[in-house]
């Protein structure tokens, strides 16, 4: 059994979208959100968004040789987000140039939910991880926090199932 997209909406209906902040993680369902997001709201800016682990800098007193190479990794980091957005968009059918790439450092729900107010965000396209749902219940997820702390409506796009990429 396939699952559907989900549409939640907090606000009157009103159309069309400008402004879609589209959270995503580089797995296969990431083209999924991009497309529904594009297809829903293809005139919208559409403002992509990444969120990296936060790594922690030198604290237990080691040398800066070790914080030199953490802020080379942090940078490549950051290029590679930015790579694979721009790979994301183009596959999509997407142009740049109507797309804001947005990679940073910190936890996923917090910074969709920061993006989302500085943006000025109407819709969010999240995507839902096949997670079990005793796993949902006892550990959330960045859906669920979504869900709960947005102020514009959201759309949810499961998981693709059997591997599949590219399509939905």
């Amino acid at each position: 059994m396939s699952a559907a997209e989900c549409l939640v909406m907090k606000n009157a209906p009103r159309k069309p979208y400008r402004r879609v902040l589209i959270a995503v993680d580089g797995s296969g369902n990431s083209d999924c959100q991009i497309r529904q997001a594009h297809e829903l709201a293809p005139d919208a800016e559409l403002i992509v968004v990444h969120a990296m682990d936060h790594y922690q800098g030198n604290r237990a007193g080691f040398s800066n040789a070790f914080d030199d190479e953490l802020r080379e990794l942090r940078i490549r980091q950051h290029e590679r987000a930015l790579d694979m957005m721009t790979r994301l968009l183009e596959n999509c059918g997407v142009p740049l140039r109507k797309a804001v790439k947005v990679a940073e450092f910190g936890h996923a729900p917090e910074l969709i939910l920061d993006k989302e107010r500085q943006f000025a965000a109407d819709l969010v396209v999240i995507g839902q991880a096949s997670k079990s749902w005793f796993r949902r219940l006892f550990f959330g997820g960045t859906t669920s926090r979504i869900l709960a702390r947005t102020q514009c409506d959201v759309l949810i796009v499961p998981a693709k199932e059997h591997g599949l990429t590219g399509t939905m």
